[in-house]
């Protein structure tokens, strides 16, 4: 979509306009709306700072307005239509909330025995790697026989 730096759509695409009508908000009207209200200042400010840096290119993520298991992800950059026009933003909008819940759900397939729930060697050792020298640890390990 095409916006100005005040997040008002001037122009939208067929995708854009049936994520707009899913939450009954206006297609032409402020695209943060859209955006969970505690989420919008980063938003606000990546579009301001388009006005300074033209060709910046800021990539974001927030959930949508009343849904906050769908996540946004934003990709904020400039549009330049010469020096006498307004200047303009250009916001590609995602809904990557399938791909983050898949991908947790993969980290902890990776990271955790499927049987017990208790965290795997792959995962252990990650944990070890990232302790500083100094700390203190202790590992138990149990090996139990015909546990079934």
């Amino acid at each position: 979509m095409i916006c100005d730096l005040d997040s008002t759509v001037i122009e939208s695409n067929e995708a854009y306009r049936t994520l707009a009508a899913r939450l009954d908000e206006p297609v032409l009207g402020r695209f943060l709306d859209l955006i969970e209200p505690s989420e919008r200042p980063p938003i606000a400010a990546a579009l301001s700072a388009l006005a300074h840096n033209p060709g910046r290119v800021e990539d974001l993520e927030a959930p949508l307005a009343g849904h906050p298991m769908h996540i946004l992800r934003l990709s904020v950059s400039s549009v330049d239509e010469g020096p006498d026009a307004p200047p303009l933003a250009l916001v590609q909008i995602i809904d990557v909330s399938d791909l983050l819940r898949i991908q947790a759900e993969l980290t902890e397939r990776a990271t955790t025995d499927p049987l017990t729930g208790a965290l795997n060697r792959w995962c252990l050792d990650g944990l070890l790697t990232g302790l500083s020298a100094g700390s203190r640890i202790g590992v138990l390990f149990l090996d139990l026989d015909d546990f079934k």
